[in-house]
């Protein structure tokens, strides 16, 4: 089985790794670096940004139907709210399972559109950005509700 060219009729053919030819299959890495949808595929699993939209969806109706129901109260009730579990579990099961989803999004940014060494470093920056506001959040969320 030959590898696929890139459309247009270029001559460059994709080396495709068995990690990009999943659900994603060949025209999620039909690009015309070769390189680039290795990385992207090696580093990004095809499920995973479709996993965390799909979470995203029944989260996001859960938040913001838990923001309504705060508006109507002062700080001491929406602490006093946000002490019981399932809030507080709610919150930061949307907080973190949005900052994985946007991790995986700037990852196949940055593999994409950054090239040479700066790429590996805007990668450590990327995690290291997420797993800051990630901390930040969960020890909001924890501070908020139980002290």
């Amino acid at each position: 089985m030959t590898a696929p060219t890139v459309p247009g009729g270029s001559a460059v053919p994709l080396r495709i790794t068995e990690s990009c030819t999943g659900i994603a299959g060949v025209g999620r890495c039909s690009r015309t670096e070769p390189e680039t949808c290795q990385l992207r595929c090696a580093w990004t699993n095809p499920f995973s940004e479709a996993a965390t939209s799909a979470a995203l969806v029944p989260l996001t109706i859960a938040f913001v139907w838990l923001l309504l129901s705060l508006l109507s109260k002062d700080y001491n009730g929406v602490r006093s709210e946000l002490g019981h579990p399932f809030p507080a579990i709610l919150t930061m099961l949307y907080v973190l399972v949005g900052l994985y989803h946007m991790e995986l999004g700037m990852r196949s940014i940055i593999a994409d559109y950054v090239h040479g060494r700066a790429r590996e470093w805007a990668l450590m920056a990327n995690l290291f950005f997420v797993g800051a506001l990630a901390l930040a959040c969960v020890y909001a969320v924890l501070r908020i509700g139980f002290v």
